[in-house]
C-alpha cells in the first residue's frame, strides 16, 4: 500500500521503536523480487487509520490493543482461530 502512496502506520512495541527501520521490504510471493516502501512506526496509534490489520500473535492481542487509542474503520484480524473474534468486536 505505502508503494501505491498510501500512508502506512506499524504499530511496535515501546522497546523495539528506537530501532524499527522506516523502510518496510517484503518479498514478493513469486520470488520475482521485492518492494521496498516507508512506514512510520509508532508505540500507540492515536491518529485515525481506514483499516487495521491485527497481525499478532494470540497471546499478544490484549496488549497489542491497549496501544490503539482510535477506532479504525475497518478491523482485518490475521490470526489463526476465531477466539480473538469477540475481543476484536469489544
Amino acid at each position: 500500500m505505502a508503494s501505491l502512496g498510501e500512508d502506512v502506520t506499524v504499530v511496535v512495541r515501546p522497546e523495539k521503536l528506537a530501532s524499527y527501520p522506516r523502510d518496510l521490504t517484503l518479498e514478493r510471493p513469486s520470488g520475482s523480487g521485492s518492494i521496498t516502501a516507508p512506514a512510520k512506526a509508532v508505540a500507540e496509534l492515536r491518529d485515525p487509520v481506514d483499516v487495521l490489520w491485527i497481525a499478532t500473535k494470540t497471546y499478544q492481542l490484549q496488549t497489542a490493543l491497549e496501544s490503539v487509542r482510535v477506532v479504525p474503520g475497518c478491523v482485518l484480524p490475521l490470526l489463526n482461530g476465531v477466539d480473538h473474534i469477540a475481543a476484536l468486536r469489544a
